[in-house]
C-alpha cells in the first residue's frame, strides 16, 4: 500500500512572489523553517519529531522577537542574563509585557499551549517520554505556532 500526499498546489502568482524574494536576498526566518519542517513530519507521521521543531519554532520566535526590542545601552550582563533566561520567562513574562492590548486575551490562551507544548518537548528530549504525541495534538499545536507569529510585540513609549 502506497499512500501519497498532496500539497495544495502552487501557483504562477507563488512562484512570482519566490522569485522576488529571492532576487531580493531573502531569507525565510528561522521560526518558518521549523514551522515548515514540523507540518511535513506531521504530514509522515513523525509526531514526536514535529513536536520538537514546533517547540523550536515558538522558542526562536519568542525569544528573538524580545532580543530586537532590548535598548543597545543596556547592561551585558542583564543582556546576557536576558538571552540566558529559561523559555518560561519569556511566555511568561518577556514576551507578554510586550503583546499590544488587543491581542493579550489571545495571547493568554497561546501561552498555555506553548507552555504545554515545551513541556511535552522537555519531557521527550530529557526523558524519552512522550506518549500522547499524534495527527491532533501535532495540528493543535502548529495552530498554536501560527497564531503566535501573527503577534506583533509593541512597546509603549512613555511607560516605565
Amino acid at each position: 500500500m502506497f499512500t501519497v500526499y498532496k500539497d495544495s498546489e502552487i501557483t504562477k502568482d507563488d512562484w512570482e512572489k519566490a522569485l522576488v524574494h529571492l532576487q531580493n536576498g531573502d531569507v525565510i526566518p528561522m521560526h518558518h523553517r521549523f514551522l515548515h519542517d514540523a507540518k511535513a513530519s506531521t504530514r509522515y507521521g513523525q509526531y514526536e519529531k514535529a513536536i520538537i521543531e514546533l517547540a523550536m519554532a515558538c522558542e526562536i520566535f519568542l525569544r528573538y522577537s524580545v532580543f530586537e526590542l532590548i535598548p543597545g545601552s543596556i547592561p551585558e550582563p542583564m543582556k546576557t542574563y536576558i538571552e540566558e533566561a529559561n523559555i518560561n520567562q519569556y511566555v511568561s513574562k518577556f514576551f507578554k509585557i510586550y503583546v499590544p492590548g488587543p491581542e493579550a486575551s489571545n495571547y493568554k490562551i497561546l501561552a498555555k499551549d506553548i507552555s504545554s507544548l515545551m513541556s511535552k518537548r522537555n519531557s521527550y528530549v530529557h526523558m524519552g517520554i512522550l506518549s500522547d504525541a499524534d495527527a491532533d495534538l501535532c495540528r493543535r499545536f502548529t495552530h498554536t505556532a501560527e497564531q503566535l507569529f501573527r503577534i506583533k510585540l509593541e512597546v509603549v513609549r512613555g511607560e516605565k
